[in-house]
């Protein structure tokens, strides 16, 4: 007798290997993945414009990267005695203006220059409800505690959505051909907004997603993360405390499905051959001393080193 549905992803036809880049953009479910990815050592780049949740401006970031923008001082405003600017991320922030536009300008080179080299970006969703700041509309990737009156929240529309995203994706693919772009919705639900406003979020999120796959088949994919968490885990035990995100076994769960659908066996059997070594470095030795802590974490990453030389 089942007393659960196993959701199976798709093949998704990507071979990654540990000589690809991968580029990983939006929620904090993002920074789980490329911490993942990092374990495993693959080479990533994560949230160039820190974590955001909103699909509007995590194409705009994009567009920062493609378009090598430079921030100045008119692009940022003052939020509580710190610098901060709309399209980024809190960790940007600081008292020292141009601490912030150095770090902003920092982030923005290196995320486009690992861009144009990348095999696979990942981008996660989040939620459609947005926070649309000033006259202009534009829609901030993070409010950074200023005051409510500013801003005017509702649901993007679907519409809105697949635009700013097909410009996006054509640019993507004119700069970088060869580039597969795999879209996920984060498992996280945003119960703030109410259990049905939600699911109203998620759903645009998902069919957006699908006009965008049609739109550009053979460069956009779909990996179902939140159906996995929804569909599949369905259950209290997979969440933390605040019963909102998940914890780290439906993370790892959820981390398992993916790497079985976009890599190859021989990826994926140096990934279960590193597994004990990489232990092995996370482990603490209680009764070692210093140099024996640094002889088992040469050995492991010697390792390492030589289990990624044959693939």
């Amino acid at each position: 007798m089942d007393f659960r549905t196993e959701l199976q992803p798709k093949d998704l036809q990507i071979r990654l290997s540990h000589d690809q880049k991968i580029m990983l953009l939006g929620s904090c479910f993002t920074e789980h993945m490329a911490s993942s990815l990092e374990r495993f050592r693959f080479s990533v780049f994560s949230n160039s414009h820190g974590i955001i949740f909103h699909p509007v401006p995590l194409a705009n970031s994009l567009l920062d990267l493609l378009n090598q923008r430079e921030y100045a001082t008119n692009d940022l405003v003052q939020s509580n005695n710190l610098w901060v600017s709309l399209n980024h991320h809190g960790r940007f922030s600081s008292a020292n203006q141009s601490q912030t536009l150095n770090e902003i300008n920092t982030a923005i080179g290196e995320g486009s220059a690992f861009l144009k080299e990348a095999s696979l970006l990942i981008v996660t969703f989040g939620t459609s409800i947005g926070y649309y700041h000033g006259n202009e509309g534009h829609v901030a990737a993070n409010c950074h505690k200023i005051d409510a009156k500013f801003f005017t929240k509702k649901r993007t529309d679907i519409s809105e959505i697949v635009g700013v995203w097909t410009t996006v994706l054509s640019e993507l693919i004119t700069q970088n051909p060869s580039l597969k772009v795999l879209f996920t919705v984060s498992p996280v639900r945003h119960l703030r907004e109410g259990f049905e406003e939600n699911q109203k979020s998620k759903a645009a999120l998902l069919l957006a997603i699908e006009q965008l796959q049609q739109a550009f088949p053979d460069s956009c994919l779909y990996f179902p993360s939140y159906e996995i968490m929804m569909d599949d885990l369905r259950d209290y035990r997979f969440y933390e405390a605040d019963m909102i995100h998940p914890n780290a076994q439906a993370i790892q769960y959820i981390r398992e499905k993916f790497f079985g659908a976009v890599m190859s066996k021989e990826t994926l059997e140096n990934c279960n051959l590193m597994e004990s070594q990489i232990r092995k470095i996370e482990h603490r030795g209680i009764h070692e001393n210093a140099e024996q802590k640094e002889r088992r974490i040469a050995d492991a990453n010697e390792a390492i080193r030589r289990i990624l030389l044959k693939s």
